[in-house]
């Protein structure tokens, strides 16, 4: 187990990923998205994948997601996350 602190400090930095960092793509208007991307170099190709929380400001979440898209774009991940996150989030009211 970990610290409540601990937690909460991994929170902010994920958070600051998609807010600042390589997830953007993955932000949704109304709501606070935390989340890390990441690519894997193939030699046939990358992969690109995207793991977060949906509505991470709530008090608990209820929404996860992790994506992975094999021979794909830096950043593909995250951009498809953002419709899924999106979707998700509008079906549970929270958007």
């Amino acid at each position: 187990a970990i610290s409540q602190e601990t937690a909460d400090r991994v929170l902010e930095v994920l958070k600051g990923v998609v807010r600042n960092g390589t997830g953007t793509a993955a932000a949704v208007d109304g709501v606070t998205i935390a989340g890390k991307t990441g690519t894997a170099e193939r030699s046939y190709g990358n992969d690109s994948w995207f793991v977060g929380i949906g509505d991470a400001d709530a008090e608990n979440p209820s929404v996860v997601i992790a994506i992975v898209i094999e021979d794909a774009d830096e950043g593909e991940a995250a951009q498809k996350a953002q419709n899924v996150l999106r979707t998700t989030l509008e079906l549970q009211g929270a958007l």
